[in-house]
């Protein structure tokens, strides 16, 4: 009987935080698991393919030739405009700058003409 009156004590009191620690766990996890409202597009251009970066459906990058090379100079293969548009958001969401170098542009295999 004391026993279950002592927990019921307990229960009163430390109830509230409870609740308050749950919902601070909550909130650091929520925080901790980055939400991504980058995307891409692959796109049509004379000659090739190039890729737009959208920020919730907004183009924040146009991109309709290889950035690094000098010149006009579209992809041949839309997957090669494709891997070229994760890389860039990739490089976004870890903070780094979106530009590509000849470097990034070889490792997705892409052979400059």
């Amino acid at each position: 009987m004391i026993k279950t009156k002592v927990l019921r004590l307990i229960d009163k009191r430390y109830s509230g935080l409870l609740v308050i620690a749950g919902s601070l766990l909550l909130f650091a996890i929520s925080l901790s698991q980055p939400t991504s409202h980058l995307s891409h597009q692959v796109i049509a251009v004379n000659g090739g393919y190039g890729y737009n970066i959208l920020n919730k459906e907004k183009v924040i990058i146009h991109q309709p030739s290889i950035p690094s090379l000098s010149g006009y100079h579209p992809f041949k293969m839309k997957e090669d405009a494709e891997a070229a548009a994760k890389m860039v958001i990739k490089k976004i969401e870890k903070g780094k700058s979106p530009s590509l170098s000849n470097e990034d542009i070889k490792t997705i295999g892409y052979i400059a003409p």
